[in-house]
This record gives structure tokens, C-alpha cells and sequence, in this order.
């Protein structure tokens, strides 16, 4: 039963991807998420060394850098927002059936809470050109001063290089919502699973 959870967790890795990289095939997706899933949980940066594995391993794939960038952000911010909001839906779920556990529910408020400002960011993040614009500013000239205690080049960049980005998500989210949500909720799934077993 553990080795069918198993393999069942690692036909799930591929398909969020797919879903912010449209013409990833399943079997790339897999490589490249299975790849920097691995070295996010062994290499120091977690995250980081996740998401700059993904990106180096699609472009490797013949993507190019702005269309990578932008998938990477978006599974990751989707994925999040699946993987803190169902529980949080299951808990309401039960609750409603009359079968209430107060631990369960804690950890789902605080869920919900880090749920609401994720959401919330990203939604502003898409509000409109000119915050678009504010935050990349803002983030062009903190990454060049951190980058100044490196001795490293100001950044290229700057908030008008956000406003393209932003329209291109809205559009992603628009076209594909149900495809990231599903996959991102069957892989959530199947890891629930392996646990489980």
C-alpha cells in the first residue's frame, strides 16, 4: 500500500507545472519538479535553491527566462494557496457535520490567516499597472542594495518590467484557474496520502 502511495505522489509532481507552462510536457514537468523538490528539502535556501533549480532545468528544456520566471511564481503562489486552503475548507467541512476538534481548529484559523495574506498580496500585486509598477521599484532597489554588500551590479530591472508580468498572470489565471487548482489539489492529495499510509 505505501509503495502505490508512493508512486502515486510522484505521478502528481508534474501536472502544476504543466498547468503555469503551457507546452511542458509531463514527462519534463516531473524531471524538473521531482529535481528541485529534492534539492529544496536537502540544500541550504529550501526554497530558493528549489526555485532556481526549476528555473535553470527549464530553461535547459528550451524555455526562455521571463516565461519561467513567471510559471515558477505562479505554481508556487497557486500551490500555497491550494495547500492552505483545503484544509482549511475540510475543517469547515467537519465542523459543519458536527464533529469538532479545537486543535484542528486553531491550526485551521492560523491556516486561514496565512491563507487570507497570500491571497491578498497576490491580489494586489495584480490590481493595476501603477502598483505593479510601485512594487517593482521597490523591489529593483532592494535587491540592488543587498546586492551592493555583494559587490554585484545593480539590478537591469525596475517596475515597469512587473506591469508585463502582471498581465500575463491575470491572463494564466484567467485561461487556466481550474487546471492549477486540480492539479495543485491532486498533488496535495496523493502527499496526504503517502502520509497516511
Amino acid at each position: 500500500m505505501l509503495g502505490l502511495a508512493t508512486l502515486l505522489n510522484l505521478a502528481t509532481y508534474g501536472p502544476p507545472l504543466m498547468a503555469a507552462l503551457p507546452g511542458l510536457s509531463y514527462f519534463h514537468a516531473s524531471r524538473v519538479t521531482l529535481a528541485s523538490t529534492a534539492l529544496s528539502v536537502i540544500a541550504p535556501g529550501g526554497a530558493a535553491a528549489g526555485m532556481a533549480t526549476t528555473v535553470a532545468k527549464l530553461r535547459a528544456c528550451g524555455f526562455s527566462g521571463r516565461p519561467v520566471g513567471f510559471a515558477v511564481v505562479v505554481m508556487s503562489v497557486w500551490n500555497q494557496s491550494v495547500i492552505l486552503g483545503f484544509p482549511i475548507l475540510a475543517v469547515a467541512c467537519l465542523a459543519a457535520a458536527g464533529a469538532r476538534n479545537r486543535t484542528l481548529e486553531i491550526a485551521a484559523l492560523v491556516g486561514l490567516a496565512v491563507f487570507a495574506v497570500i491571497v491578498a498580496g497576490f491580489a494586489i500585486a495584480l490590481s493595476s499597472e501603477r502598483l505593479a509598477n510601485r512594487v517593482g521599484d521597490h523591489a529593483a532597489r532592494l535587491i540592488t542594495a543587498a546586492g551592493r554588500l555583494l559587490h554585484k551590479a545593480p539590478v537591469k530591472w525596475n517596475g515597469a518590467s512587473f506591469i508585463p508580468f502582471r498581465d500575463e498572470s491575470i491572463e494564466l489565471i484567467r485561461r487556466r484557474w481550474l487546471f492549477l487548482t486540480a492539479a495543485g489539489r491532486r498533488a496535495a492529495s496523493s502527499r496526504f496520502a503517502d502520509v497516511a499510509t
